[in-house]
């Protein structure tokens, strides 16, 4: 039996979309990475899942190496599930998002409802290194390879009053002192 015959191993990505793509067992892949690889006429392939970041390797089937060089092996890659946790400090009335847990690359909403005299400050991510903070109140970003938790802060509203005393009135501050020109009182 030869030694030297090519076969080839097609390394398949669970596809978020059906467009493009091929479906294998009910999900839809697409094609990420090819090798060639060499084998003995009669005896089984020896095809190797690799590491992709979001992706877990399912189950090789390896195949029987036919002496005409083409014989294939499909190592399919599903999509990592990860949770998207959301919490609220004092200012915001509600955190919303469509799911608790989504798919490694899928695209996520999330959403700070900000209470009356209050103004949004940001999402505070739990981890800077898969996932920066937001800065608005709506904010959109592609589910990162890990769990994460994001914390919508709000800051009180500031005012600026400025009284311009006519005649012989007079203004309290907070504790009932009368105030003077120039001061401040927060």
């Amino acid at each position: 039996a030869r030694t030297d015959i090519k076969y080839t191993v097609r390394h398949w990505q669970e596809s978020l979309e059906t467009t493009g793509a091929t479906q294998f067992e009910g999900k839809y892949y697409k094609l990420f990475e090819t090798e060639t690889k060499y084998g003995t006429t009669g005896e089984q392939t020896n095809a190797v899942a690799k590491t992709y970041t979001g992706f877990t390797a399912q189950t090789i089937t390896q195949q029987t190496i036919s002496g005409g060089g083409n014989t294939v092996v499909n190592v399919l890659y599903n999509r990592n599930t990860y949770t998207l946790t959301l919490a609220k400090e004092t200012g915001i009335s509600a955190v919303t998002s469509a799911e608790t847990s989504y798919l490694y690359g899928e695209s996520v909403t999330v959403i700070a409802t900000i209470e009356n005299n209050y103004e949004f400050e940001k999402w505070t991510s739990s981890n800077s290194n898969l996932l920066a903070d937001g800065i608005t109140e709506q904010y959109s970003f592609t589910m990162p390879a890990g769990n994460i938790t994001l914390t919508a802060t709000a800051k009180i509203k500031q005012f600026m009053i400025t009284i311009k005393k006519v005649g012989n009135g007079f203004v309290l501050d907070k504790y009932g002192q009368d105030m003077h020109q120039g001061e401040s009182n927060t």
